[in-house]
This record gives structure tokens, C-alpha cells and sequence, in this order.
């Protein structure tokens, strides 16, 4: 239960965070901002475990499948062909699985 709520809050905040500044400086553009969320919530998913890696069970497992996924919503939001979507599936899915490499070097904008 302690991993649902620190996951929902990090998805929450980079959420906000990201919005907030699109729509600071990109005020009536509504796919950026859509892009900028989507974005946001994935930067959170895969952060949650780096904030306290004691409280997931599987951390890796978790950062992996939300990268699989936002590789996937990308594909599919530019209409990419079949083969595409399982290369941005599989891109996104590594780049989950290290995210315990590169999460600590993204600057909050």
C-alpha cells in the first residue's frame, strides 16, 4: 500500500510540475500540455522507485512496464505502423528497465 501512494504522488507531482510549465509558456497549445502531462507521468512512475526502493517489491519490473507503456501511447498518438509500435514498445521498455541509471540526472524544469 506504502508503494501505491508514493507512486501516486510522484506520478502527481511531475504531472503538475510538467503541466504547470507548459502551460506557463505555452498557454493555449492543449497538445503540448497533453504531451508535457504524459510525459510528466511517466518521469513520476519511474522515479517512484528511486525515491524509496525499500517499499516496492519489484521496482525494476515496474519502471520496465511503465516505460513499455509510454512507448506505446507514443506509437500509437503518431500512427505509427505495427512494426513501429513494437520497436517504441521495446525502446520503452528499456529505457524503463535502466531507469535506476539515468532517473537521478533528470533536472526538474
Amino acid at each position: 500500500m506504502q508503494a501505491a501512494k508514493l507512486t501516486i504522488f510522484s506520478a502527481l507531482f511531475f504531472v503538475g510540475i510538467f503541466s504547470a510549465i507548459s502551460l506557463i509558456f505555452y498557454f493555449r497549445d492543449w497538445e503540448r500540455l497533453i504531451w508535457a502531462a504524459s510525459f510528466g507521468l511517466f518521469v513520476g512512475v519511474v522515479a517512484a522507485p528511486e525515491l524509496n526502493r525499500k517499499t516496492f517489491k519489484y521496482p525494476t519490473l515496474l519502471q520496465a512496464m511503465s516505460g513499455g507503456v509510454a512507448g506505446y501511447i507514443l506509437a500509437v498518438a503518431l500512427s505509427l505502423s505495427p512494426e513501429s509500435i513494437f520497436a517504441c514498445v521495446g525502446l520503452g521498455f528499456m529505457l524503463g528497465a535502466s531507469a535506476n541509471i539515468w532517473v537521478k540526472y533528470v533536472q526538474i524544469p
